[in-house]
C-alpha cells in the first residue's frame, strides 16, 4: 500500500481531506509520518477511485516530491508570471535605448566631421592672416616659417618704420 500525503489521499479516494482525517483519526485508515512531521494515508489500491498520478515506492507522487503544496505552486505560477512580464518590459526597453544609442552616434559622428571641417578652416584662415601680417608660424615639424608677406621687399610695415626714429640716442 502506497503512503500519500493527506490531499493526495482525498484525491484518490474521491473524499475531502477532512474525512480523510476523520476516518485516520477513527482508525478506518492507517496512518504514519514521514520525517518532517507529515501525515502520510495508507491507501489501498483498490479503494481508489480517481488515478493520482504515478506513485513512488515510498508512495509519494513526482508532483509532492519537493513537497509543494498547491498553494505554493499558484504563488510559484504568479511570481514566474509577474517575471516574465518584467522580462518582456525590459526587452521593449533595452530595444528603444538601442534605437536611442543608434539615432545618437550616427548624430555624433555627423558633429566630429562637423568639428573636422570647422577646425580645418580654422586653421586656413589662420594661415591666411599669418601669411598677410607677415607673422611666423610653425610648420607640422615644429620649424619656424616665416610666411610670406604680401608687402613688397623694399616697404617695411609701419610699425617699423615708425619705431626706427624713436630708437634712444647714445
Amino acid at each position: 500500500m502506497p503512503a500519500l500525503p493527506v490531499a493526495q489521499a482525498a484525491l484518490a479516494l474521491g473524499w475531502s481531506e477532512d474525512t480523510v482525517r476523520r476516518r485516520v483519526k477513527s482508525g478506518q485508515l492507517e496512518s504514519s509520518t514521514d520525517p518532517l512531521g507529515r501525515l502520510l494515508v495508507m491507501v489501498n489500491p483498490a479503494d481508489v477511485v480517481e488515478d493520482i498520478g504515478t506513485v513512488e515506492v515510498t508512495g509519494r507522487s513526482a508532483a509532492d516530491a519537493n513537497g509543494a503544496t498547491p498553494a505554493d505552486l499558484r504563488s510559484t505560477l504568479a511570481q514566474l508570471a509577474a517575471t516574465d512580464a518584467r522580462a518582456a518590459a525590459l526587452e521593449r526597453e533595452r530595444d528603444l535605448l538601442a534605437g536611442h544609442v543608434q539615432t545618437l552616434t550616427a548624430e555624433l559622428d555627423a558633429r566630429r566631421t562637423e568639428v573636422g571641417d570647422l577646425v580645418r578652416a580654422l586653421h586656413q584662415q589662420q594661415l591666411l592672416h599669418a601669411r598677410s601680417a607677415g607673422i611666423p608660424l610653425l610648420s607640422a615639424g615644429g620649424d619656424v616659417v616665416v610666411a610670406e608677406t604680401s608687402v613688397p621687399a623694399g616697404q617695411r610695415p609701419w610699425w617699423r618704420r615708425r619705431h626706427r626714429n624713436t630708437s634712444p640716442v647714445p
